[in-house]
């Protein structure tokens, strides 16, 4: 595990962001990746890993953004209705994960 608690959550972003470039350097590689990664996500979902690598890659946290990508892409793809109602939605949703 990590040296400080905390930083598993940079773990998972720094993870995000290697695969996010490559999908900006190239497309097609970038797609197999996600996809690939959602699928490994998807199948492993409540198993448990000794190996902290697997562990990493696999953890259902990833799916988070996944489904960021996905909302990423249906706004740019389509019109969303509401907009601020749904975003405010969003924000209230947010607010009520925070008490943990």
């Amino acid at each position: 595990g990590p040296f400080y608690q905390l930083a598993w959550t940079l773990q998972n972003e720094m993870l995000f962001y290697t695969c996010f470039a490559v999908l900006i350097l190239h497309r097609r590689v970038g797609q197999c990746l996600f996809a690939a990664w959602f699928m490994l996500v998807a199948f492993t979902f409540g198993s448990s890993w000794s190996s902290p690598l697997l562990h990493l890659v696999a953890t259902p946290f990833n799916l988070e953004f996944l489904f960021g990508l996905a909302a990423a892409q249906i706004v740019h793809a389509y019109r969303v209705p509401l907009p601020r109602v749904i975003g405010g939605l969003g924000v209230l949703l947010g607010l009520g994960e925070g008490g943990e």
